[in-house]
């Protein structure tokens, strides 16, 4: 990739040295610096902090190296290497709001530990488990590196240049698909209330061989980011905004996923930065302050379903204090959940090693279960079901979920895939810069493919529709490799 930089502009968007430094003082001050304070003015006050301590800083430390030895015009703000440990930084700090509020308080950073699945555990027991749990995360890192880097040439498809013919009228046609297949299939389930309160006996449970109907529906989500990343003036057409406004209240609904909604926030905000070669800094902290207030309510929403029915007042009569406040007490709950604790103290003693179940869920989720009655399920299928006694899905992560496939093994191994993928992903728009749509599966890698089952399967699917629409479009005739 060196000896082509210089060619053209920075595909990846450079990042400012004020940026890079403003990073890596956020990440040692609160999540290194702040642990290192807290321990020496308390001590040992809970088991194994010292441990704990030393594995985070290292693991922390992974995290910024890139943004460390940045390379002028090979690295950027979209380079997978930066893009990613941003991205995981920025998700681990919207969880954890609580430790970065506290950060200069002198209360012990490594306190006692709840998890729900865990009950009746002593806190030395927790807190080995804890201990396990950020080894592995700190190896995976490692491996993701290992990954990254094993190979030094890698042969990606070379996309041919043309315009698209036709792009408004065939987009509008792929959102009005979309959004009839949503109304036939809710109309098919009793109506959209019905369909809707179907969510308070699991997610996972409700949408049992349906997931099909899901991933097809998405197909005007990606239509709506084909029409804005092949014309940028998309975003003043009244008819674009007309469907945006559409398209993500039904991807919600659709699938009861608020992550749905983040994710298509998120790539339209991303192709903006494509189109404008700048990151809106000051923009990307009001997104997130109005994101954590939309995904209150929609939790709000969501919850009103375990009662029997849908209060669709939460979104005329909106609080942004009960909406916050809806967030931060979910965010907490989730914490306490800590399914990957369970799975490294539980899982595997009590329901032995998986051995690539849950990976053979993810190649084959095209087949429906009516045919494969026995098909394994997703790790959080097994978390929530067995391990929480819970009607829904209960994502452990990709690391707990490598572990408990094939142990320390696993770790390594998935690890290392993730950065083969994000770095075959990397060059695959590098090579491709002038094609926009190899930059839609490039931040669909990014963004998508976090190393797990479940994330494998939901890329797999917006890869596969991104290619559709290329189909659709004729984008080309041929694929040459370099």
């Amino acid at each position: 990739m060196k000896e082509r930089l210089g060619q053209n502009e920075n595909p990846y968007i450079e990042m400012p040295l004020w940026v890079r430094m403003m990073c890596v003082f956020f990440v040692f001050v609160f999540f290194m610096l702040s642990p290192l304070f807290k321990t020496i003015i308390n001590g040992s006050e809970y088991p194994f902090t010292y441990s704990r301590l030393a594995v985070d800083l290292i693991f922390f430390g992974l995290m910024i190296v890139p943004i460390i030895f940045y390379k002028k015009g090979e690295f950027g703000y979209l380079h997978p290497l930066i893009f990613f440990p941003m991205f995981t930084i920025f998700m681990f700090s919207l969880k954890n709001l609580d430790a970065i509020i506290g950060a200069f308080d002198t209360a012990p950073y490594y306190s006692s530990i709840k998890v729900k699945a865990l009950e009746g555990w002593s806190q030395r027991q927790l807190a080995k488990v804890d201990l396990e749990y950020r080894a592995l995360r700190a190896l995976s890192k490692v491996f993701y590196f290992v990954g990254y880097f094993m190979i030094k040439n890698i042969k990606v498809p070379k996309f041919e240049l043309l315009d698209p013919k036709g792009l408004k009228s065939k987009m509008l046609f792929m959102v009005l698909f979309s959004i009839a297949l949503f109304l036939l299939f809710t109309q098919s389930r009793g109506g959209i209330t019905a369909h809707i309160l179907s969510f308070g006996k699991g997610r996972a449970t409700s949408m049992e061989g349906v997931g099909w109907v899901v991933a097809i529906v998405r197909v005007g989500t990606i239509a709506q980011y084909m029409w804005y990343i092949y014309d940028k003036r998309a975003i003043k057409n009244p008819f674009f905004i007309a469907f945006l406004l559409l398209i993500i209240p039904i991807n919600f609904f659709i699938s009861g996923a608020r992550s749905d909604v983040a994710i298509i926030i998120m790539f339209f905000l991303l192709i903006w930065i494509y189109h404008n070669k700048r990151v809106p800094i000051v923009s990307l902290f009001v997104i997130a302050y109005v994101g954590m207030i939309g995904m209150g309510i929609m939790g709000q929403f969501r919850q009103s379903t375990y009662k029997r029915q849908v209060d669709w007042s939460v979104f005329s009569d909106v609080n942004m204090t009960n909406a916050k406040d809806s967030f931060t007490k979910e965010t907490g709950h989730r914490n306490q959940e800590q399914p990957a604790l369970a799975v490294i103290g539980r899982g595997v003693d009590e329901l032995g090693f998986l051995y690539g179940k849950t990976y053979l869920s993810a190649m084959f989720f095209f087949i429906p279960r009516a045919i494969w009655t026995e098909k394994p399920h997703s790790a959080g299928f097994y978390c929530g079901t067995q391990l929480y006694n819970s009607v829904g899905a209960v994502p452990p992560g990709f690391v707990a979920e490598a572990f408990w496939n094939f142990h320390i093994f696993g770790v390594m191994l998935f690890g290392a895939i993730l950065g083969y993928v994000h770095r075959w992903a990397g060059e695959l728009y590098y090579g491709n810069r002038l094609v926009p749509f190899a930059y839609l599966i490039y931040i669909t890698s990014i963004v998508m493919f976090q190393g797990g089952g479940q994330s494998a399967v939901f890329f797999i699917q917006r890869i596969a529709l991104i290619l559709l629409g290329v189909w659709w479009l004729k984008m080309f005739k041929t694929i040459k490799h370099k």
